[in-house]
């Protein structure tokens, strides 16, 4: 279990993070501001309006207007101001969102660098290319198009926010993973489109050489169908918990020897999260196991409505690479010898 030094990363934040975020905590709020004046202006409008609306309904009698002119002056006109509101602010709204974006990205690039760079770990918004042969791997799995109605069903994934680096001499690229299901209708452009998972992908050179794939899932990941030789463990209770399926049962035994299924146990003992082990060696020239965690969220997310000068929230993100990191750790992948 690695230990997270809180000291170090305080002084680190204060002395080298927190100075470079003042200046986007300032456009933060400016924008944040703008959009909630705006919003709320908004919203006071209609509200006017249902007022006056309702004032008239009840003093109708009192004003003296054919039904013509009611209908122009209580009825025609406001409604007309109405969507001309509606359309202004959602013009107003997609400059603020694309603002949002912006300043999202500003945010990445110079906090998260600054952040992992303690760690010697390089950021990077988008992901190397070499990840599109980690999907193969992945979505051969769940990628079967399956016609329910005239709906076919497609996999894909996106990557985004990717940390690569060497951990105690074990080269490895992490990042943001989402597997998505498109809907098409026959030959028809997208319907729309469904995420199934979100979570974190690490990509690990592992020392061990083997031919065959090897998977260990946890027994409540339903997501993929794994069409291998179930193998039976000698331990129960990882039995239990874990599902392994490998082209060659021998093979899966050399990987997973009884310290290591110690070692995942205490792993996920304090995690619900869903995970899933790949070891396949024909994938990449470069990584040979791949780990998939279902976190249900978007890891790297910057909060827009709070402040982003939170020591916490930084110390969490960091938290969360080295529990991913962890894993490496456990199996002493720079290790030749037993996992």
């Amino acid at each position: 279990m690695l230990e997270f030094d809180f000291e170090k990363f305080s002084g680190f934040y204060h002395s080298h993070i927190e100075p470079q975020l003042f200046d986007l905590e300032k456009e933060r709020k400016k924008i944040y501001w703008y959009f909630f004046i705006l919003d709320s202006i908004f919203i006071l409008t209609i509200i006017i309006f249902i007022i006056l609306f309702i004032l008239f309904w009840f003093f109708r009698d009192f004003v003296h207007l054919n039904d013509e002119q009611v209908i122009v002056l209580w009825v025609g006109i406001p409604f007309s101001l109405l969507i001309f509101l509606f359309l202004i602010h959602g013009l107003v709204d997609d400059f603020f969102i694309k603002k949002q974006k912006k300043y999202i990205r500003s945010l990445k690039t110079k906090a998260y660098k600054k952040i992992f760079k303690l760690f010697d770990l390089e950021y990077s918004k988008s992901t190397s290319p070499e990840f599109v042969d980690y999907q193969n791997t992945v979505l051969k799995y769940i990628s079967k198009d399956k016609k329910i109605n005239i709906k076919i069903f497609t996999y894909i994934m996106r990557f985004e926010d990717e940390i690569s680096g060497i951990f105690k001499d074990i080269p490895f690229k992490l990042c943001d993973a989402t597997i998505i299901k498109q809907h098409k209708i026959k030959c028809e452009v997208d319907k729309g489109e469904t995420p199934i998972f979100q979570g974190l992908m690490l990509a690990v050179k592992l020392n061990k050489i083997f031919d065959k794939e090897t998977v260990i899932k946890t027994d409540n990941f339903n997501l993929f169908n794994i069409k291998k030789n179930l193998v039976k463990l000698e331990d129960n209770e990882f039995n239990k918990r874990f599902k392994v399926y490998a082209d060659n049962e021998v093979e899966a035994r050399y990987i997973i020897t009884p310290s290591f299924m110690e070692r995942l146990k205490n792993f996920h003992k304090n995690k619900k999260d869903k995970t899933i082990i790949f070891f396949d060696s024909k994938c990449s020239e470069s990584k040979n196991m791949y780990v998939l965690t279902n976190t249900g969220k978007d890891n790297f997310e910057i909060p827009f409505n709070k402040s982003i000068l939170n020591e916490k929230y930084y110390y969490n993100l960091l938290k969360e690479l080295v529990d991913m990191l962890e894993i490496a750790v456990a199996l002493k992948l720079e290790q030749n010898i037993g996992l």
